[in-house]
């Protein structure tokens, strides 16, 4: 079993931990590996190695037949919070990421044609 990650900032319980709980109140023997998965980060907007980890987890749960826990992932109830995002963001990794999608939108790009020039393009 993994150990529940610390709550960040004001938070009384970390989105890793409350999805891991939803999980497991659901009672069906077949969630327990997503249970260690969520409680692991798995399925957690900055730790998983997923790039849309979300739609991973409700995947997984439609695949199971969970609809409603699918639709409580889908409503966001279990997306990273406000406390847990500001500590990716000035973690490594967070700097990493930002240092470079800036570096990305400050190299120089081609010209694309708009408008009609856009239109003739296409033809």
């Amino acid at each position: 079993m993994t150990t529940p990650l610390p709550p960040e900032g004001d938070d009384e319980i970390h989105t890793t931990e409350l999805l891991a709980q939803a999980l497991t109140e659901l009672g069906d023997p077949a969630l327990a590996d997503m249970v260690d998965k969520a409680r692991a980060g798995h399925y957690h907007d900055f730790l998983s190695p997923h790039s849309m980890p979300e739609v991973v987890l409700i995947g997984e749960l439609h695949a199971l037949g969970h609809l409603e826990m699918a639709q409580r992932v889908i409503d966001g109830e279990f997306t990273a919070s406000p406390a847990e995002s500001a500590a990716w963001a000035g973690s490594p990794d967070g700097r990493e990421t930002f240092a470079a999608l800036i570096d990305h939108a400050q190299a120089p790009h081609p010209a694309r044609p708009v408008g009609e020039a856009f239109w003739r393009a296409q033809r």
